[in-house]
């Protein structure tokens, strides 16, 4: 079975330091968190880190041999007590739990020193196959439009879709398949450099009309 992501977004309860501040208790739970899932097997990749644009949001990475290998590891007796201690660190009803089916594995992206990660959401009713294998090559496209300009800038990229529909509030129905690529950078300046370039502007009109959310983790 092919490997899967999960994608785990909470925010730090009020008033609280970001994890990357390894005296914290919450950079501790989330240490131990990581080890307890790769200690637990089944997986190839565990990554925590913060929105850079909003440090007390946390992002969760995971990449799962196959989606039965993450179902093993939530039905293990010692799940629950995990996932209340995780949770714990989280304001009440801000975690939410995405998987996408992302190729290449994310790794060299996740491990570059920042890294954007991209969304963009679909209605489930316009979400047809078609129209994901168009808009997932019109992506391609751009992708290596804008790579002449990046230079040593940009490391790596990656993307797929989500598995199955995802619930938000960002389209009409409240339901969308989401695109997400996630792209390595050496940081959010050169980032942001490539955004200012000819080619950038001349190939990014495929975002214009659909509901795109962009951020870095680091």
């Amino acid at each position: 079975m092919a490997p899967v992501m999960e994608f785990l977004s909470m925010r730090l309860k009020a008033g609280q330091s970001a994890i990357n501040d390894p005296s914290t208790n919450e950079a501790k739970i989330m240490t131990e968190a990581q080890k307890y899932i790769k200690d637990f097997g089944g997986n190839s990749f565990v990554k925590t880190a913060v929105r850079v644009e909003d440090p007390d949001l946390v992002q969760v990475f995971v990449v799962w041999d196959s989606m039965d290998e993450h179902k093993k590891f939530t039905a293990q007796p010692g799940y629950k007590e995990f996932a209340g201690k995780i949770f714990s660190a989280g304001e009440n009803g801000s975690a939410s739990l995405q998987f996408y089916d992302i190729s290449p594995v994310p790794t060299e992206a996740l491990n570059s020193p920042v890294t954007e990660i991209l969304q963009v959401y679909l209605p489930t009713a316009e979400a047809t196959e078609s129209k994901q294998s168009e808009f997932e090559d019109s992506a391609k496209s751009f992708f290596k439009a804008i790579e002449p300009v990046c230079g040593g800038r940009l490391n790596v990229q990656t993307s797929g879709w989500s598995v199955g529909e995802i619930d938000t509030d960002k389209v009409d129905g409240g339901k969308a398949k989401v695109y997400m690529a996630l792209i390595g950078w050496q940081s959010i300046a050169a980032h942001m450099e490539v955004r200012e370039t000819k080619e950038f502007r001349e190939h990014s009109a495929i975002f214009a009309n659909v509901k795109v959310e962009m951020f870095h983790v680091k």
